[in-house]
Parts: C-alpha cells; sequence; structure tokens
C-alpha cells in the first residue's frame, strides 16, 4: 500500500519502518528510527514525508498527532495524502510534495 502510494505521487521510498503494535500504544520506537531517518535525508536538501497507511496507525490519540505535526513531523496518510494538516485542523497546504 505505503510503495504503491509512493510511486503514484512520484516520491523514492527511502526505508521502511514498521511499529508491530497496537495504534492506543504511543510508544513507537520504530517511528523514532524513522524520524531520524527523515531529518538525516532533510539535510540533503530533499522534501521528506514520513508516509503512514492509515492515520489510526500511527496513533488514535488526537493528542499525539497533533504533538507529532508540532515536534516538526512532516507525514501524510495513503488514505487521507496531504489533507492530514486539514482533518488535524490545520489548514491545506497544496505545495506538499513526496
Amino acid at each position: 500500500m505505503i510503495a504503491e502510494f509512493v510511486a503514484r505521487e512520484g516520491g523514492e521510498l527511502i526505508g521502511t519502518y514498521e511499529d508491530v503494535m497496537t495504534g492506543a500504544d504511543d510508544a513507537r520506537p520504530e517511528l523514532q528510527k524513522a524520524r531520524r531517518a527523515a531529518r538525516k535525508a532533510e539535510r540533503k536538501g530533499a522534501p521528506v514525508f514520513i508516509v503512514v497507511a492509515k492515520l489510526d496507525r500511527l496513533s488514535r490519540r488526537m493528542s499525539f498527532i497533533a504533538s507529532a505535526m508540532e515536534g516538526g513531523i512532516k507525514f501524510v496518510t495513503c488514505d487521507l495524502g496531504h489533507d492530514v494538516g486539514v482533518v488535524c485542523g490545520r489548514g491545506r497546504n497544496p505545495t506538499l510534495r513526496l
């Protein structure tokens, strides 16, 4: 699902990280690894986004998602695309790219 989404959006998949746990658990070691990899790739000048299959796979708590967004995690979801900001109460940013 994620590889197809990235390809359809014209992006490049630079790594895969999967926390094998429920979306209700906010202890996400693989998410932390993905964040570090994203920051490293961003330093090379490319726009980087963490792609999540569905928003509730990131977390079921809106406060966690909002905290992640405020903490600088740029992410999109396969089910919502770049509209995550709208769902989370932020304005739409049409310049986001994978």
